[in-house]
């Protein structure tokens, strides 16, 4: 069994945590609040740096955000939604991250995105990004087209994140199709890890068709290395049409759809997984036959493949009380060997001594650990008491796990907030 200094040199060379804590921390506040920097989240992104944190008061935000090349960490201070306003065909995404540079992490948390408009487009885009981007406990909803798109990403790691596309894609003429709750295209390395992905649902809500519309697939994989665990992909139900006095209806749609060209490179690993077809819409048994559902896996060129074994889902804490009491709990299999490691400020590394916790323990200047087994449920919890310098200050955190098989798990690169 690898030691625990292993498992500290394995994570101070591969993981964000190596990385500095947040340079500055923003808070944005729709209402004006006080102690909020801004109201606008990309008034707060245009301002911020690499390396900084924003943090969102709960409320409804209604903006498109595009962040542009920059490494930051987006949290929601107990959920906020983003509305966008009439958007246009140039720009039709709600929120979006481009161009993130090799060696650079962006982190999002704790949000909605609603898509509500006439243009067709996607709602939380990660795009050309070559750095590393995580996403934890996101809700995502279009009405008019893939409530997520990854295109053109080295490595997206997602946690808990829901997307469903509620209703089709018009094209310009207004005729509706089907349209995937998530996309991912052109990508190295894309991690799913809970929740939910589902298709669209037919007919549109403002749009009377004159044939049956499919439901949407739930993902859509093109030219891309992604690995699902403990989710759920379910496509979209099936529209029905009245003709006179004869309801038809059409098919629903396939849970996971995988294609690439010749030559490209395309594998699909899924662990845990739930994938489901949709079910056919409603209709007139007498006048018209049930068309049934699509595949729950369309993969005609056998890219998906199935693994063996116990996915481990790791919970990582990212509040504080405002005493900076801190509890994290981990959830894994029985005898799971757990490391979790913390990045320290410098204001608190210089007192980290005044950390409690009997089994943290420090690794270096600016690191202290918790390190353990977890239990025979295989959980394990721990707490600490972070003493704070007098003012906003985050801390980054992570978790390892190694399960009994000698496999590597990694948790989501979490953000306590000390005040």
């Amino acid at each position: 069994m690898p030691t625990l200094a292993l498992h500290a040199a394995f994570l101070a060379t591969c993981l964000s945590l190596s990385s500095p804590a947040p340079a500055r921390t923003w808070i944005v506040d729709a209402a004006g609040g006080a102690g909020s920097d801004f109201r606008a989240i990309q008034a707060a992104v245009d301002a911020a740096v690499d390396g900084d944190a924003i943090l969102i008061r709960s409320g409804t935000y209604v903006e498109t955000v595009l962040i542009d090349g920059k490494g930051l960490t987006i949290s929601g201070l107990g959920g906020f939604l983003l509305v966008p306003p009439a958007i246009s065909a140039a720009n039709p995404a709600v929120f979006e991250v481009r161009n993130l540079p090799a060696g650079r992490e962006a982190h999002f948390r704790g949000f909605g995105v609603l898509r509500l408009s006439g243009v067709s487009g996607d709602a939380f885009v990660l795009r050309d990004n070559t750095g590393r981007v995580w996403c934890e406990e996101l809700s995502l909803d279009s009405y008019d087209g893939p409530a997520l798109r990854i295109d053109g990403c080295a490595e997206v790691l997602l946690r808990n994140v829901f997307a469903q596309s509620n209703a089709a894609i018009l094209d310009a003429s207004g005729v509706p199709s089907p349209a995937p709750g998530a996309v991912i295209e052109r990508s190295l390395h894309v991690e799913l890890s809970g929740g939910e992905v589902r298709g669209s649902h037919g007919p549109p809500l403002r749009f009377t068709p004159t044939a049956p519309i499919e439901g949407g697939t739930g993902l859509v994989v093109r030219d891309a290395a992604v690995a699902l665990s403990s989710c759920q992909l379910q496509g979209g139900p099936g529209g029905s049409v009245l003709v006179g006095s004869c309801r038809s209806a059409a098919r629903g749609g396939s849970g996971l759809i995988v294609g690439a060209p010749r030559g490209r490179t395309t594998e699909v690993t899924t662990r845990a997984v739930r994938i489901t077809a949709g079910r056919s819409g409603a209709r007139d048994p007498l006048c018209a036959a049930d068309p049934g559902q699509a595949p729950a896996i369309d993969d005609p060129q056998g890219f998906v493949r199935a693994l063996a074994g116990l996915p481990r889902r790791l919970l990582w804490p990212t509040r504080t009380d405002l005493e900076g009491n801190f509890q994290h709990e981990i959830q894994g299999a029985p005898f799971d060997l757990v490391l979790a490691l913390v990045s320290l400020d410098t204001q608190v590394a210089q007192r980290f001594a005044e950390i409690d916790g009997a089994l943290w323990i420090p690794l270096a200047s600016s690191f202290v650990a918790f390190t353990g087994r977890l239990d025979e449920n295989g959980r394990a919890r721990a707490s600490a008491r972070f003493v704070a310098p007098g003012e906003p200050i985050h801390l980054r955190a992570q978790v390892l796990l190694l399960d009994t098989t000698g496999a590597l798990w990694l948790s989501n690169p979490g953000t306590i907030l000390l005040r």
